[in-house]
């Protein structure tokens, strides 16, 4: 199960909840909100697909390592990604929408 994020908290913790102690992940979630004017709506994107950890770290790694090509992916919620990212890593499924909303045995 997954922790919710909790907006309340400072931005570093919930990069650091978000990259599930992947430094590769938390570099490219830091890489998103400090050189992107909409990252916080990404972060909450990524969230809401299920994305975090080492599924970030897939998902880069997907579209050739390029950070602004994930997040183009991420925002478009495109569904090509989410196959890429399930096709490595099986113990938490991205998904297109809805994980945010989905009850915590789900996540």
């Amino acid at each position: 199960m997954r922790e919710p994020l909790d907006w309340e908290k400072e931005t570093e913790e919930v990069l650091v909840l978000m990259s599930e102690g992947n430094p590769r992940a938390l570099h490219v979630l830091t890489e998103i909100v400090s050189k992107n004017a909409v990252g916080a709506q990404i972060i909450l994107d990524m969230d809401d697909m299920n994305i975090r950890g080492i599924q970030i770290e897939v998902g880069v790694k997907a579209c050739l390592g390029s950070i602004k090509r994930f997040v183009n992916m991420v925002y478009h919620r495109t569904p090509w990604l989410v196959h890429e990212i399930n096709k490595e890593v099986h113990h938490h499924k991205a998904v297109e929408q809805g994980a945010s909303d989905a009850p915590p045995e789900e996540r």
